[in-house]
């Protein structure tokens, strides 16, 4: 069974959808972001971040081998914590998030982070 999840940052509301493929969508406050579809868990930034700091690392947990790619750039993740730096630019920074396993499953994630210099 392939499970397709996606996040999407309104406002300052953070929620994410779990989407089955009989078209069924959960809808999750981002504070309870559990691991989805059980191989992958963010755990920073979770919400719309503002700082002053030119850097914000992003945190989380791979259950299992995992491409990740963050915009351009793309990891490959072994199995535990990890731990990557974003560099921001001032003002609003968008970070588009795929993570995807070698079965299909695939995890997405929209996140933005504001710079203030």
């Amino acid at each position: 069974m392939r499970w397709v999840s996606s996040a999407v940052l309104i406002a300052v509301i953070f929620l994410a959808a779990c989407t089955a493929p009989g078209g069924a969508t959960a809808v999750i406050p981002a504070t309870a972001i559990p691991a989805l579809p059980g191989f992958i868990t963010i755990s920073h930034p979770l919400e719309d971040l503002v700082t002053d700091q030119p850097q914000v690392a992003l945190q989380g947990r791979v259950t299992e081998e995992v491409i990740l790619s963050v915009n351009e750039d793309i990891h490959l993740l072994p199995p535990g914590d990890f731990d990557l730096p974003l560099s921001l630019e001032p003002g609003v920074n968008i970070f588009e998030i795929v993570a995807s396993t070698y079965a299909g499953e695939t995890f997405e994630l929209v996140l933005l982070v504001t710079y203030e210099p």
